[in-house]
């Protein structure tokens, strides 16, 4: 049975006499010939595949798949790490790097506490 356009739907041989319109091509059909698009179930669309109604189902709307188990055939434990030279040692205050950036940076809080504040009056 197909859909039609006409003012009488023939519903003879179903076990409903109801009709309904494809939410797609707007068509009238009988119930049975309708059913829930698989990407939006509010949508009642034409279950023929041939009248282009019904969408495939959307992959990316399945469950992901499961990783599949992977088992080592052996394994041990990590040998511990022996540490090397220390790098910190740049972080550290007491380095001639540190004392000479320090003097620089008190030098120029001297300087500027020492210079005048200019401040500009606004209006007239």
């Amino acid at each position: 049975m197909s859909g039609s356009s006409g003012k009488f739907l023939d519903t003879r041989g179903n076990g409903t006499l109801g009709i309904a319109i494809c939410d797609r091509c707007a068509t009238k059909r009988a119930i049975p010939e309708l059913m829930s698009d698989p990407n939006a179930p509010g949508l009642k669309v034409c279950r023929n595949p041939a009248e282009g109604c019904i969408d495939r189902y959307d992959p990316y709307r399945m469950p992901a798949r499961t990783p599949d188990p992977i088992a080592l055939p052996f394994y041990r434990p990590d040998a511990p790490l022996e540490s090397g030279p220390d790098v910190t040692d740049w972080l550290r205050d007491d380095t001639p790097e540190h004392r000479r950036v320090t003097e620089v940076q008190r030098r120029n809080r001297k300087t500027e506490q020492n210079q005048p504040r200019v401040t500009e009056r606004k209006g007239s």
